[in-house]
């Protein structure tokens, strides 16, 4: 009630009509408040001390983060290059895929005679296909390869034992 009291009067002052002397607080609170200070509040060196830490740690922060950004700042050019390579990378592989594209629209006309989607079933099939047909040539051209490696390898060795 006294705290409403006290608003009430820094609100409307006289007007609220109340005596001020009964607003001030007791000696009990006044008891409450001091033995609450001697408990909760901490002293005034401690509270120097703990601001001193505290900018200590601030200080020894910065310092930490500027060494970080010094040590990063040397790597930047290494990071530079990195990321160059990185894009150009992904522009070849995006210039590799239209071109495949490109490629794979061509045989579809060149097959069908005309524009067809690479999404519909006969043209799906017709790539299939075509990729069973490439794998069976890769696979023939491994072997063939084989074959003249071992051709090779025989004639090295028949030439040495001649020798």
């Amino acid at each position: 009630i006294r705290r409403y009291q006290r608003r009430m009067y820094a609100m409307y002052g006289d007007k609220y009509e109340i005596n001020p002397a009964t607003l001030w607080p007791t000696k009990d609170e006044i008891a409450k408040e001091n033995h609450r200070d001697t408990f909760f509040d901490i002293p005034l060196e401690e509270s120097f001390e703990r601001i001193r830490l505290s900018n200590e740690e601030k200080a020894e922060n910065l310092r930490k983060s500027e060494e970080l950004i010094e040590k990063n700042m040397l790597k930047m050019k290494d990071w530079l290059k990195a990321y160059e390579e990185r894009k150009r990378n992904a522009q070849l592989k995006e210039e590799r895929s239209a071109e495949k594209k490109r490629l794979t629209e061509e045989k579809l006309y060149d097959h069908f005679g005309y524009q067809i989607s690479v999404n519909t079933t006969k043209a799906k099939d017709y790539l299939r296909d075509l990729a069973e047909q490439e794998k069976k040539e890769r696979k023939l051209q491994y072997k063939q390869d084989k074959q003249e490696r071992e051709r090779a390898q025989l004639k090295e060795l028949l030439h040495k034992e001649a020798e």
